[in-house]
């Protein structure tokens, strides 16, 4: 199948419901053998560049090094086992992680580059792999559509609108609500907040939906709202309907990933208000860049304080997300980012092609695609 200069290669796999860890690990399990089953039998050339979803794809690129001779780069979104041991997913150090810890560092070792989306992770691998220090392990940050995601007016949003939130300060979290995210801290601001201009809009779902859905309808919690997840097509008339966009990630999930929705809230043009660890990643663009305010997670009286500033100082918002919108069109555009992929690949090897293994979120299926030419 072809999409443009891109072919699509769809391998097997099941399609259980996952909701329940049997069928994950099934998905799971029966992804990484139809691809590895794949690659091993390809007779295709040039590097291939595994995702570490799912987080085991990455042992496959080691025998792809190994036996078929082919430049070999990991790109981690996050790493594991740590996230399901300080999620309590996983015993911490049994024996399934110190074996999972062992594939890991034979396939780091095998691989000939190392792409994390943040300096936390990369000072995460690093720590727990002091061997790989030097050029083999590089930090390339995530990006956001500049097609897609562009500002909006928002005296007149029709979302706002329709909502009756024209008249408030509306801070949104939008995207998955996921166990690494901090969201008691918001829960908690939001109850101090009772009775000021300010509405905290969820719009997403995930396994700590629960939480809000609790504060909404048994602590009747008036000033917050749940939305379900947007698709492309209705994405940025979702994340512009806001003053302000928060990030958040747990104090136990420092250096195990980066929340992406942080550039996403920088394409629109809004402030960013993270609940984050002073180390991570987004944090640490926060202050660089100066495009909102950061507090650690848990301090939930210093996330009101933010907000009230924000809420209380609403031309200084609008300059912060205008502020934030030139960072992004100047550093974190998909043409921006491509282009420092293509220069660390380029390291490595003059491809004729770039082969890159993907999941395919939205249709439930999994699917290989390669993408020819620079």
């Amino acid at each position: 199948m072809k999409l443009g200069a891109v072919s699509i290669r769809r391998v097997w796999s099941t399609r259980m419901s996952r909701q329940k860890s049997i069928g994950r690990y099934l998905n799971t399990a029966s992804f990484w053998a139809s691809v590895t089953f794949r690659l091993l039998f390809d007779h295709s050339e040039g590097p291939v560049l595994f995702v570490t979803n799912p987080p085991i794809l990455h042992w496959t690129g080691g025998l792809v090094r190994v036996l078929k001779r082919r430049p070999v780069v990991l790109l981690f979104h996050d790493i594991y086992p740590d996230v399901a041991e300080r999620l309590g997913a996983l015993t911490p150090n049994g024996l399934i992680a110190r074996l999972w810890r062992r594939l890991n560092r034979w396939a780091y070792r095998q691989a000939d580059l190392l792409i994390t989306v943040g300096r936390d992770m990369t000072s995460k691998i690093l720590e727990q792999n002091p061997e790989l220090a030097g050029e083999k392990v590089v930090t390339i940050p995530n990006w956001a559509d500049e097609q897609l995601l562009f500002p909006r007016d928002r005296s007149t949003h029709p979302l706002l609108r329709r909502l009756g939130l024209l008249d408030r300060f509306v801070v949104q979290y939008a995207g998955n609500i996921g166990r690494p995210h901090e969201i008691d801290t918001v829960i908690a601001a939001a109850k101090k907040l009772r009775g000021v201009p300010i509405h905290f809009m969820f719009v997403g779902d995930g396994a700590q939906q629960y939480k809000i859905e609790r504060a909404i309808h048994e602590e009747k919690l008036r000033n917050m709202s749940l939305h379900p997840f947007q698709g492309r097509e209705t994405l940025r008339d979702c994340l512009t309907a806001c003053d302000a966009g928060i990030v958040s990630l747990k104090k136990e999930a420092w250096g195990l990933g980066v929340p992406s929705k942080f550039y996403s809230i920088l394409a629109v043009g809004k402030p960013v208000v993270g609940i984050l660890p002073a180390e991570s990643e987004i944090a640490l663009e926060i202050s660089e860049h100066h495009v909102g305010f950061c507090v650690e997670p848990g301090d939930a009286d210093g996330l009101v304080r933010c907000l009230t500033y924000l809420e209380r100082h609403r031309e200084e918002a609008i300059r912060l997300g205008l502020r934030a919108r030139a960072v992004f069109k100047r550093s974190y555009t998909l043409r921006t980012i491509g282009g420092r992929y293509e220069a660390a690949l380029r390291q490595i090897v003059e491809a004729p092609y770039i082969l890159e293994l993907r999941t395919n979120h939205h249709k439930s299926n999994m699917f290989l695609t390669s993408m020819e030419g620079s």
